[in-house]
């Protein structure tokens, strides 16, 4: 990918890897599933507009052995990990780690944790400061309100895969007007002295809209994948996908009896997908897709 590494980190990295799998067999235990859903508002929401709908819905599988102890769990939960801002230069796991981290105790093991379609979910609406005193204030909201709920039992089948394939192609220079239109804009915010947190967005708006004139044609496959469980439904994105779009992912499995449930950035990367009536007004991530 032309990122320099240290000659040798990557073999050693990819062995450890390889050993740690290698002895999974050993560790193998029957396990029971159960399952935990709860609502968290007030922390996060659809970051351009506290008052649009969001997937608000909290996630957690976990697995238990015949002496109840947690064997393994999954944790979801719609946020982006930007909390901390842009100028902190250590290392963090953000409020995805966090909320992990604050959860480990009381689950038992530290979850997998995976975001679904919270590609315009953030906690920009509700922001009291952009520290890791913020950082704290939401991760632990999010996880209080988590540990208000119960686990269930939930039955489990043995996985059906299937693989969905869409292409997406079109000739990128018939949108070269419409970039430089809403480049003008953004650099008319630039010269207006913008507040903080309009400048980091700005400026990542004109570098974005900048590499949209070095792309003439776009051609790509979107490759979803569903995992069919029975009572769970998984069902995989290679991108970062808007909220909206996720619950129209989640619509036709209503009354079904199976529970939807998305895991963003899953195989691939390939951009923000938001919703077509979104494109270009409040919607800042169809700027930098």
């Amino acid at each position: 990918m032309g990122i320099p590494a240290t000659p040798g980190y990557v073999d050693m990295v990819t062995g450890l890897v390889v050993q740690v799998a290698t002895k999974l067999n050993d560790r193998l235990v029957e396990v029971k599933p159960q399952l935990l859903i709860r609502y968290v508002r007030g922390l996060c929401s659809n970051r351009n507009d506290a008052h649009l709908p969001f997937d608000d819905e909290v996630l957690v599988v976990r697995f238990v052995g015949a002496d109840e102890v947690a064997a393994g769990a999954m944790l979801n939960f719609n946020c982006h990990a930007t909390v901390v801002g842009p100028t902190n230069c250590l290392i963090t796991t953000d409020v995805q780690g966090g909320v992990r981290d604050e959860l480990a105790e009381w689950i038992g093991c530290v979850p997998y944790g995976f975001t679904e379609a919270s590609g315009d979910l953030g906690n920009r609406q509700f922001r009291q400061g952009n520290d890791f005193t913020e950082l704290r204030r939401v991760s632990n909201g999010i996880t209080g309100e988590i540990m208000k709920d119960f686990f269930e039992p939930v039955s489990l089948l043995p996985p059906v895969v299937r693989t969905v394939l869409h292409r997406v192609s079109y000739d990128n220079e018939r949108f070269y007007s419409q970039y430089q239109e809403q480049l003008d804009a953004v650099n008319r915010v630039l010269a207006n002295g913008p507040a903080f947190d309009q400048k980091k967005l700005a400026d990542i708006e004109k570098e974005m809209l900048g590499r949209q004139f070095e792309r003439h044609e776009v051609d790509f496959t979107v490759r979803m994948t569903t995992i069919d469980l029975g009572a769970l439904m998984f069902v995989t994105f290679p991108g970062e996908l808007a909220s909206e779009l996720g619950t129209f992912v989640k619509e036709p499995f209503v009354g079904s009896g199976k529970h939807p449930v998305i895991i963003g950035y899953a195989n691939a990367y390939q951009g923000y997908f938001v919703a077509a009536h979104t494109y270009g007004s409040t919607s800042y991530e169809s700027y930098v897709t």
